[in-house]
């Protein structure tokens, strides 16, 4: 929708009364590339997400510097894939990330180069799927790994979680 629109500084009011799901594809690619946006919307209401329906949405926001809020508790497969990927400004994750019900590859290279992101939200998950953390903080700056509660892990959970990450102690 505004994909590259790099002098978009306000962003539009997102719809709302979403009901349970937002759905799929619905926000993919939507400010990606908006290298002047410095604050997300609002983000919809809901509990469960649709496959992809986030994916890049804000990849490539350079001046971006904390994300909305994400309060969904079920994740679709490749919801939040690369979403926040080369906001190179980021720092601050609002709210963390509650989810509980996770999907394959849902957080997959979310955080991928967000170099000035010191400080990783907590991971509540007991359940991990197939890649679902994999590369997701890969090439940032958080210095310390956040809790990691899951007892049930499937392939790849974790493959490359912190790759790059130079701080990380």
């Amino acid at each position: 929708m505004f994909q590259n629109c790099e002098s978009l500084i306000t962003t539009p009011e997102l719809p709302n009364g979403l009901g349970a799901a937002a759905s799929q594809y619905m926000f993919q690619y939507m400010f990606a590339g908006c290298t002047s946006l410095k604050k997300p919307p609002k983000m919809p209401t809901g509990t469960t997400l649709g496959a992809y329906c986030f994916q890049y949405m804000f990849a490539g926001c350079s001046s971006l510097e904390e994300t909305p809020s994400l309060p969904w508790t079920t994740l679709a497969t490749r919801c939040y894939l690369r979403m926040f990927q080369n906001c190179s400004s980021l720092k601050k994750v609002t709210g963390g990330l509650p989810a509980t019900t996770l999907a394959s590859y849902c957080y997959n290279l979310m955080f991928l180069g967000c170099y000035s992101l010191e400080e990783a939200p907590e991971l509540p998950a007991t359940t991990l799927q197939e890649y679902c953390y994999q590369y997701m903080f890969a090439n940032t700056a958080i210095r310390k790994s956040p809790k990691l509660p899951a007892t049930t892990m499937k392939s790849y959970c974790y493959d490359h979680m912190f790759s790059g990450c130079r701080e990380i102690v």
